[in-house]
């Protein structure tokens, strides 16, 4: 799992943006899911933005269940495409540029990337 980095000046209160890059069935994708739900719990402004394999986990129950919640959900248009997955209403598909806008936005940000394969 990648450490998350955090802006200089950041608080536990403040926003948190979340890159799931990996595929649900990795650890580091619950890992993700944990750090998301105890965001939202704590009410900070919680930003998820699923990549690349991370899109395949849209229909994952605990991500169903904050349909109704605060929490900003993006999946990569691309990756939906690739995947032939159809976002759900309340996941808004987007580009790499929405995702720059998060990264630069937040006051933490946590990645999860796939496991290293070894060849």
């Amino acid at each position: 799992m990648d450490q998350p980095s955090e802006k200089p000046n950041s608080s536990l209160s403040g926003s948190l943006g979340v890159l799931i890059h990996c595929h649900p069935k990795e650890a580091a994708f619950d890992q993700a899911l944990s750090v998301v739900g105890q965001a939202l719990k704590a009410g900070r402004e919680t930003y998820l933005y699923l990549l690349d394999q991370g899109v395949e986990g849209l229909t994952h129950a605990t991500l169903m269940r904050w349909s109704q919640t605060p929490l900003k959900c993006f999946a990569c248009a691309l990756a939906l495409e690739v995947h032939e997955i159809e976002a759900p209403e309340w996941v808004i598909p987007s580009g790499l540029t929405l995702l720059s806008d998060i990264l630069l936005q937040c006051d933490e940000i946590c990645v999860y990337n796939p496991a290293e394969r070894s060849s």
